[in-house]
């Protein structure tokens, strides 16, 4: 499915400040269940989640994204970081509501970058669980016109 990813405020103020850096940075995508609350304004790091998902074929921290790029969109009017798709094959895990974009860092903070909510639970019930991130992106900046 093709998703749309909001930007964590303090995702913004991280890259001003020197936290990430997207060209060699492992960018992870984890899964959530309905016991987390988005705190877009507040939420900084993993510390801050809670409710990761568990079933077959998940595992703790979720998957790395691959192909990670920054780019404009067709209008630039935004810029846009694109991932190919991430698949969990044949998940038997249920109730996702958010997919959570952050640094997985191998020392320090793993900041949040931005997440996904699905507006409801979501089960796969032993299909392919895919979240596609190469139409709108894991992460959007808006320009100014």
């Amino acid at each position: 499915m093709a998703v749309t990813a909001y930007p964590y405020t303090n995702a913004v103020i991280g890259l001003g400040l020197g936290r990430f850096n997207l060209p060699t940075d492992a960018i992870n995508v984890m899964l959530l269940n309905a016991t987390y609350t988005p705190g877009r304004h507040t939420h900084t790091t993993t510390a801050d989640l809670t409710g990761e998902v568990t079933g077959s074929p998940y595992t703790a921290g979720g998957q790395q994204l691959g192909n990670v790029t920054w780019q404009a969109d067709v209008d630039n009017t935004k810029v846009v970081l694109t991932a190919d798709p991430v698949t969990w094959a044949g998940a038997t895990f249920a109730g996702v509501r958010y997919a959570v974009i952050y640094r997985n860092a191998p020392t320090g903070a793993d900041y949040l970058l931005s997440y996904v909510d699905f507006g409801a639970s979501r089960d796969p019930g032993g299909a392919d669980f895919v979240l596609d991130f190469s139409v709108n992106g894991a992460f959007w900046a808006n320009l100014p016109a």
